[in-house]
């Protein structure tokens, strides 16, 4: 949780033991999302594993700012430990199935690599913004874009993760399609 330990103290009047209780509670929920994978695999796509963890994982951050006790941050994290893994796994596999097998390793370490960076940037971008709005604005407003971004995300590449998914499963003679951003 960005920013957890201020948000604890101005929004609940609680400090840092709170936010290790935060990250406990999401620890837990991702070994319950671990084990829930695999009924979630044997039920739906990874296509739609994707996007519906990724839906999910926008509420449950938005459910930060719109949250009116402690109990419910705790719930949220919860419901956000247990949507990361199938999340990451779903979207490791479908990036992985659209990357030809003798670039997967140069295409991954350079996703890492960005997604690293994209991280350290954020962080420094929500420590100014946090002087200048509130900590539950900038958790609602960043729930309110992940959530608009698993939409976007599902939509824009649909065609190509059930092309890839079937191509996985043998179910298809066709060469696998490439996510563009064409």
């Amino acid at each position: 949780m960005p920013c957890g330990v201020p948000y604890m103290r101005e929004t609940f009047g609680l400090g840092p033991l709170a936010i290790s209780l935060v990250d406990t509670v999401q620890g837990i929920g991702m070994a319950v999302g671990t084990l829930a994978l695999g009924l979630m695999m044997a039920r739906l796509s990874k296509y739609a594993i994707a996007a519906l963890t990724l839906l999910g994982l926008g509420i449950g951050v938005g459910s930060y700012g719109v949250a009116p006790g402690y109990g419910v941050v705790l719930v949220a994290s919860v419901l956000i430990g247990v949507l990361i893994v199938p999340n990451q796994s779903a979207m490791s596999t479908l990036m992985q199935l659209s990357i030809p097998r003798e670039m997967q390793g140069r295409v991954m370490s350079s996703f890492h690599a960005i997604t690293q960076a994209a991280s350290v940037t954020a962080m420094s971008v929500i420590t100014t913004l946090v002087m200048a709005i509130p900590l539950r604005l900038i958790y609602v407003a960043a729930g309110l874009v992940i959530v608009v971004m698993s939409g976007a995300w599902a939509w824009w590449v649909r065609d190509a993760a059930r092309a890839l998914e079937r191509r996985s499963a043998g179910e298809t003679g066709e060469p696998l399609p490439v996510i563009t951003g064409d």
